[in-house]
């Protein structure tokens, strides 16, 4: 493509992207059938970083301007120790990048290990979760009045589809796992991602039938996602899901007790370049999931330090209890 189709691409999109954010912006998580739109992407180029509004919460934690010419971040965990795996998504490799930032200290040296081997010089920051550094999407005083209406809240993430890939489980079985709980809680807020409300999902429409609440905090390219996703968590009293996501680890961060039911769950490929990456390494994420489901298989509303030990090591630290 010539540097002027890239030009023109890159300001179409720009266009574009600045259009749905202005769309969303002040729209509640609570109206999920207006937060999402299937052609709210962000500029050419710009894969990955501007994903979720990461990059305003990390500019806020490491307390400067985060620039888009020259920093780079994850948009998301990863449990790769494959250095390979590094660059999979995104654009770590570009030479106009200075410095990258991620998660934890343990991510940090498997992006150190890969940038070697590439003689890349570029310095990596782990700044822990980034749902920290985000700000709340209601104020203080409507987060109140929402607590008070709704009460003791379970907040429950379903596995997610992502795109090239539709996650497929037993809808009728996640659900009963819900009701064995539900006498707990006030309400059950089902936290629905932006992928899924784009077709008939099943367990979605199983929730509706049982008088759920449904959420959503927009799609992936909306950068107000983050701070939807921390009203969401600060609200509830407990989080559940059958899949392994960022909000485990923003969950515990943000003192509150997660449940991980160790679900069998499959992602039917529709057009996934990463097909490879994971059948590579099945076997290192499958015993991933087993210990998730070991350390946090049990309904409480107690954090351990054995699981906040394990948070730190793939999310960060934090500074609060």
């Amino acid at each position: 493509m010539s540097i002027i189709r890239k030009f023109f691409r890159f300001v179409s999109t720009t266009t574009n992207y600045l259009y749905y954010n202005h769309k969303v912006r002040n729209i509640d998580y609570f109206d999920y059938e207006k937060l999402v739109y299937p052609n709210h992407k962000v500029p050419y180029g710009f894969a990955s970083v501007l994903n979720y509004g990461n990059w305003k919460a990390v500019a806020k934690l490491k307390g400067s301007r985060f620039n888009l010419i020259k920093d780079y971040l994850e948009h998301g965990l990863s449990f790769f120790e494959d250095i390979n795996a590094v660059p999979a998504i995104g654009y770590i490799d570009r030479k106009t990048i200075r410095t990258i930032y991620t998660y934890s200290d343990k991510r940090k040296e498997t992006i150190e290990q890969y940038l070697k081997s590439r003689n890349f010089q570029k310095k990596v920051i782990a700044v822990g979760p980034y749902v920290l550094g985000a700000d709340f999407f209601h104020s203080e005083k409507e987060l109140k009045e929402i607590k008070d209406k709704h009460g003791k809240i379970l907040l429950v993430f379903p596995v997610h589809s992502m795109e090239g890939a539709s996650a497929q489980y037993s809808a009728n079985d996640f659900i009963e796992k819900i009701l064995e709980i539900r006498d707990k809680f006030n309400s059950i807020f089902i936290c629905a991602y932006w992928k899924d409300l784009l077709s008939t999902d099943p367990f979605i429409e199983l929730c509706k039938k049982n008088n759920f609440t449904i959420v959503s905090n927009g799609h992936r390219s909306d950068p107000m996602f983050l701070s939807r996703q921390k009203d969401l968590i600060f609200l509830s009293d407990m989080i559940m899901t059958n899949g392994i996501g960022s909000y485990i680890g923003y969950g515990i961060s943000m003192n509150r007790p997660v449940y991980y039911y160790d679900q069998e769950y499959q992602y039917q490929l529709e057009d996934n370049p990463f097909e490879n990456l994971v059948k590579n390494n099945e076997e290192h994420l499958t015993q991933i999931k087993h210990k998730f489901g070991v350390i946090f298989g049990q309904p409480t509303f107690e954090i351990s330090e054995e699981q906040k030990q394990f948070i730190q090591e793939y999310w960060g630290s934090w500074t609060h209890n």
